[in-house]
């Protein structure tokens, strides 16, 4: 019965708590649905936008931040990826705020 807790636990963490990039249990997953090594990810990505906005400006190139991530071991998959969720919770913080300034216009 014991080993049959085992395994079971350890299939239940397999599901929920896998790395898919490193293969490892990774609890960052199971805590906060991103792994270490998106958060990484994303932690470099906004770096390399910072430092092109610096130089560049407000409008920056995809294709410069794709150039500078692939420098650093990011493939384009990847930088696609980080892309797409920084804009979506960007987008999410706009619609919040809106919702915030609406609702107080509304409540006065």
């Amino acid at each position: 019965d014991a080993k049959k807790a085992i395994d079971l636990l350890q299939y239940c963490l397999s599901q929920i708590g896998i790395d898919p990039e490193t293969g490892k249990i990774d609890i960052d997953r199971i805590t906060s649905g991103i792994t270490a090594s998106q958060r990484n990810n994303i932690s470099i990505i906004k770096e390399i936008i910072n430092e092109l906005e610096n130089t560049l400006g407000k409008t920056i190139p995809i294709e410069d931040v794709i150039k500078e991530a692939e420098a650093k071991g990011i493939s384009i998959e990847k930088v696609d990826e980080v892309i797409e969720k920084l804009s979506y919770d960007n987008l999410k913080n706009y619609f919040r705020n809106v919702s915030s300034i609406v609702n107080s216009v509304v409540t006065s």
